[in-house]
């Protein structure tokens, strides 16, 4: 069974995973405010649409992954992506050094027309920009309108529909290798006004229902961020935590084929991660 795995390419999730996710399902990270889970998602996004290996040419077999960050500008998105996959500091991603840095002088190119060399910040960022202008497509807070007949921008409401016609837009091209919605909450907060259902409710249908056809749909998983609130919040790192201790997220793992939950930062550890399936 384990040849049928796919790896994550974020090492910790394939060890939990034991081996990596199924070519389709729907997964899930749980965790509170400022925990990581929006880092981790851009992690897996970037991980897998490059197979974790953006500096070499097994990059270029990898299909792309979509990423939906609406709560964040795609600049600061982008900021993130190429500081984690270029590996420098995030203030250096706009001004990257041009000379080679001291940490860089062991960090060796394995890219043919830069070979056994070092390379410096703004030779690695330019590759980086490149390689994820192919592989990865972002959805970010900057393209939450939509220009009407009238010449007026129009906000969307019905994010589950936005979100497959976007997919649709994309995917016409090429498979996709994956799809990650960073933030549960986010598309509630944005499709209330547009839904006769409860917040729980809608929860669950669009993890039940469309995040489930949506990844056969596509033939590939999909990744859910959400934010958890209640007495989960205040346990420390290495309490066992469960997705049942916070009442607003409990039919968000009910049915995904994992759920790892994320504890609150201390001085001690910066988060516990567990699978609660």
């Amino acid at each position: 069974m384990n040849q049928a795995f796919q790896s994550t390419y974020v090492p910790f999730l394939d060890k939990l995973l034991g081996g990596g996710t199924a070519p389709t399902g729907v997964y899930g990270i749980l965790g509170p405010t400022g925990v990581g889970k929006t880092h981790l998602a851009s992690m897996i996004a970037s991980n897998g649409a490059t197979s974790d290996s953006v500096f070499q040419n097994a990059c270029l077999g990898s299909l792309p992954w979509v990423l939906f960050d609406i709560e964040t500008q795609q600049a600061l998105t982008q900021q993130r992506i190429l500081s984690h996959s270029a590996k420098v500091k995030r203030e250096n991603v706009w001004t990257g050094h041009t000379e080679i840095q001291a940490y860089e002088q062991e960090r060796r190119s394995e890219l043919p027309e830069t070979q056994g060399r070092s390379t410096s910040e703004l030779e690695r960022l330019t590759h980086v920009r490149h390689v994820m202008g192919r592989q990865l497509r972002l959805i970010c807070q900057d393209n939450l309108f939509e220009r009407g007949p009238d010449g007026m921008e129009y906000y969307f409401t019905d994010f589950p529909t936005w979100i497959a016609k976007c997919i649709t837009n994309i995917s016409s091209d090429t498979p996709l290798g994956g799809i990650v919605i960073d933030g549960v909450s986010n598309v509630w907060i944005h499709s209330q006004e547009s839904s006769s259902m409860t917040e729980r409710e809608f929860i669950q249908d669009f993890v039940d229902n469309f995040c489930r056809e949506l990844s056969v749909r596509e033939n590939c998983p999909v990744w859910l961020t959400h934010q958890v609130n209640g007495t989960a919040c205040d346990a420390s790192p290495v309490t066992p935590l469960s997705h049942r201790e916070a009442a607003r997220c409990k039919t968000f793992a009910r049915s995904l084929d994992a759920c790892f939950v994320l504890g609150t930062p201390s001085e001690e550890t910066v988060f516990a991660i567990q699978c609660t399936r």
